[in-house]
């Protein structure tokens, strides 16, 4: 009888084996039956654990086979929209190639740019980085092709009947790809590239067109840039009147600190040297905070105040910041190309609203002589 159980469950496990082989295969043969495919992808990118680093893109993409083409066997055009994750701002990236050339378009409120690559100068690297999540690599997927199959389970996703097909690549990456049982196309591919702080990037995948016939552009259309560059700020420079926010809820309008000078301290969240200056930073706010003609406060230009209400919870940092809070999305853009410079950068400003010095870095191993220079620079013009 034992026998006899073991045998049917052999059989069971061979017919499911063969089920999800035909599922593949099928899906594998739809992607490549006609000329041209045609899909959205909402993509979601998760680049770590707090909140605030997560972004959606909502993707269009229209990939036509090409027999000539020698780098790809494809044309295609990826148009992606998304909120840009440092400025706040809504943009639009395409990237399209027609065998002859690759086109990078980016668009939007505030500034517009075009780079175009001849065929000659194209490296296969860039079209495959280009193409990620897309019908070149979910073909070398389903034909197990690059990556290691490590397992095959049955699944749900989003309420569809799924079989989930798991890859391991020889860099350690995981490719989680699910393949819907009904319409056998791809549901969702899932990348995993580093387990312990997580950056996983997800396809999800919709409104699948088979054509024989393609309307493939073969241009497509650019605004030229009108838009004024925005220089740096540097030493000698009035500072921008801005009127920011803090993370705790209280405007800081520079514009209103008469009589004050201002020592700023420009950071970000996910910049090392910038953590690493915490402790000196919370040592010189110590030393000075009971000054009245002075305050001492960190900049995050390019950081939310949801990542920064954890992030400051996290660090114990107990100097006011305040982060690009500014109304409009042009406001927004001019803060960052005004701070465009390396950081950490440390910004002393005079009582007139002039910069009077500026230092980037910070190494931890001279904390005291950092810490020894700002005071000289505060005592230059306010002993």
């Amino acid at each position: 009888m034992r026998i006899l159980f073991i045998a049917t469950l052999c059989l069971i496990l061979i017919s499911c084996s063969g089920q999800t082989d035909k599922l593949i295969k099928k899906s594998e043969t739809n992607l490549k039956s006609t000329k041209s495919v045609s899909y959205h992808v909402d993509n979601l990118t998760i680049e770590g654990q707090s909140v605030g680093d997560t972004i959606f893109t909502a993707t269009y993409a229209l990939f036509e086979k090409s027999e000539t083409d020698t780098l790809l066997g494809y044309n295609f055009l990826i148009e992606s929209s998304l909120i840009h994750p440092r400025f706040f701002i809504p943009i639009v990236i395409r990237d399209h190639y027609n065998g002859m050339e690759l086109a990078w378009t980016l668009e939007s409120e505030v500034r517009n740019d075009r780079t175009i690559t001849e065929f000659n100068e194209i490296d296969d690297s860039v079209l495959e980085n280009k193409v990620i999540g897309h019908i070149p690599m979910l073909l070398t997927l389903l034909q197990n092709y690059q990556y290691k199959k490590t397992s095959v389970e049955e699944t749900i996703l989003n309420g569809k009947d799924c079989i989930q097909i798991n890859f391991l690549c020889a860099d350690s990456i995981d490719y989680n790809l699910f393949v819907d049982k009904n319409e056998k196309t791809p549901a969702l591919l899932r990348i995993v590239f580093d387990k312990e702080q997580p950056f996983i990037q997800e396809y999800y995948y919709r409104d699948f067109v088979f054509s024989d016939t393609t309307h493939f552009p073969l241009t497509i259309d650019f605004s030229e840039d009108d838009s004024k560059e925005i220089s740096p700020i540097k030493i000698g420079d009035y500072f921008p009147d801005w009127k920011l926010e803090t993370v705790g809820g209280v405007f800081f309008h520079f514009g209103e600190q008469k009589g004050k000078a201002h020592l700023i301290f420009v950071s970000g969240i996910h910049c090392g040297a910038c953590q690493l200056q915490i402790p000196t930073t919370k040592r010189i706010y110590e030393q000075f905070s009971q000054r009245k003609d002075l305050n001492i406060i960190g900049l995050y230009p390019y950081d939310s105040k949801e990542r920064l209400t954890i992030y400051t919870e996290e660090k114990g940092i107990d100097y006011p910041i305040i982060y690009n809070s500014l109304n409009t999305v042009e406001e927004r853009y001019a803060l960052i190309q005004k701070l465009r410079f390396p950081i950490p950068t440390a910004i002393l400003i005079d009582k007139e609203n002039n910069v009077s010095w500026m230092k980037t870095g910070f190494n931890p191993d001279y904390a005291d002589e950092y810490v020894r220079e700002v005071e000289k620079q505060i005592n230059k013009f306010s002993p």
